[in-house]
């Protein structure tokens, strides 16, 4: 009696490790994988996000530093409202090791911020003097007119944005990874809120 029940609790052992294993080898879905890195894309977390991403996740930096206060404080404004972004996620679809989700992403329409930017600037710099001017004195007047039409705009910036992107997964021992994304202009401009679409557009006109 005490063989057969020894047996029953091997066998149970044995069955209760198979299945935790198989547990471990799944992984979280494609959907979590993705919910996951834009979580941890949106706290800055890029040590976290990296565990979710087959790329170099340095390449998803922000905007760079600038030393100019003025540029640097624009820029600042402009990643914390590129972090302010909403998603949902839908039509996941698997097909063995590869996989793709929609991100249905909801965010400020900083394309438009740039535009309405440049042409404010401009509007501005053309009414003043600046004939008779040096260089740093110019340098001056352009930057108080660059930081008070940008201030001026962002007050009035909505999150009314919205664009679809869908992103590949694949899957490594077990576990779902983003696709290396800085590449795929789609996602970089949706989650820049328009920033690339805008700037190839003013690419285009001066070429």
């Amino acid at each position: 009696m005490k063989k057969i029940l020894s047996l029953l609790l091997i066998t149970v052992m044995v069955f209760s490790m198979a299945s935790c294993g198989a547990k471990e080898d799944q992984g979280p879905s494609p959907t979590v994988t993705v919910d996951n890195f834009l979580k941890a894309i949106k706290a800055q977390d890029f040590e976290t996000a990296a565990q979710y991403y087959e790329g170099d996740i340095s390449g998803l930096g922000m905007l760079q530093e600038e030393d100019d206060p003025v540029l640097s404080g624009i820029l600042g404004s402009l990643t914390e409202k590129i972090l302010d972004f909403e998603y949902t996620l839908d039509n996941e679809v698997i097909e063995k090791n590869a996989a793709t989700v929609d991100i249905n992403f909801k965010t400020y329409d900083l394309g438009k911020v740039m535009e309405e930017l440049i042409n404010g600037i401009l509007a501005d710099a053309s009414a003043l003097n600046l004939m008779g001017l040096d260089q740093e004195e110019m340098e001056a007047e352009i930057a108080e007119i660059l930081d008070v039409q940008f201030q001026k705009i962002m007050q009035n910036a909505s999150k009314d944005k919205t664009i679809t992107v869908t992103v590949n997964l694949v899957k490594k021992k077990g576990v779902w990874l983003l696709k290396d994304l800085t590449d795929k202009e789609d996602f970089m401009n949706a989650l820049s809120g328009g920033i690339m679409e805008f700037a190839n557009g003013i690419e285009d006109t001066i070429s």
